[in-house]
């Protein structure tokens, strides 16, 4: 997986029963999206796309926060001269994770246990799939007062709700696990000491058949894409599902 000796500092991975287990380890910067963390996220996306033996990722972290948003360095740099190409680009960098995790050839869940900032938020909401623990505390772009960015609107009306984006990106509420429940954000919330664990077990489902899983989760993808009417997606999912049953013992 990342082999910038920087960037695998940050950011590791290594595969368990079919799943990629990739793990931000910068607690001492509350795993802020950094130019190392960024690089050391897709090289392991790389990966993944790369290895047929993977079926599923899952995204876990060190420390009390789960990722406190992009690194305030890089912010108050890209602020100096916001619109110049180097900053523009860098940014960018930040935004493209989003979307290459939300396009990811198999299923993602994101163990999020503790605060969860800005474009924390983002990282977590592109997966599929997320298991809080109940220290959760999500909090909004609000506090830095800073525009959300990187397809926050968007990303959390996916994964939660309209009246959970409102609440959050207007009116900065912030939401516990319990909220995070309520809203959809959170698929199941768990003690903390039970986070990873918790999560690994689901994933494990999916990583024992990876290649039904690859295909299901293109069909998903594209399903998604298209907003099917009722015939697309008969028509999607056909093709797939003749395979899947001509591979059966």
């Amino acid at each position: 997986m990342p082999t910038d000796a920087a960037s695998f500092a940050l950011v590791t991975a290594h595969t368990v029963r079919g799943v990629a287990v990739v793990t931000l380890r910068n607690p001492k910067r509350r795993n802020a999206l950094s130019g190392g963390v960024i690089d050391g996220l897709m090289a392991a996306l790389r990966e993944v796309e790369r290895d047929s033996s993977i079926g599923c990722l899952l995204l876990c972290a060190e420390g009390p926060a789960f990722c406190s948003g992009a690194d305030l360095s890089l912010l108050h740099d890209a602020g100096n001269d916001p619109t110049s190409e180097q900053w523009y680009t860098t940014m960018g960098r930040i935004y493209q994770l989003f979307a290459t995790l939300g396009s990811a050839p198999v299923p993602t869940i994101a163990a999020v246990g503790g605060a969860i900032v800005g474009a924390g938020v983002n990282l977590a909401s592109a997966c599929d799939l997320r298991i809080v623990a109940d220290d959760l505390r999500l909090v909004g772009f609000g506090p830095a007062k800073v525009h959300p960015g990187g397809g926050h609107l968007r990303l959390l009306d996916i994964a939660a709700s309209p009246s959970t984006t409102a609440a959050v990106a207007l009116f900065h509420e912030e939401l516990d696990a319990d909220a995070a429940l309520r809203s959809g954000f959170a698929w199941r919330s768990v003690p903390r000491s039970a986070l990873d664990e918790a999560a690994m077990e689901i994933a494990c489902r999916p990583a024992a058949d990876p290649a039904l899983t690859r295909e299901l989760t293109a069909t998903l993808r594209a399903h998604r894409r298209a907003r099917s009417e009722a015939e697309a997606a008969i028509l999607l999912e056909r093709a797939p599902q003749l395979w899947s049953l001509r591979r059966r013992p």
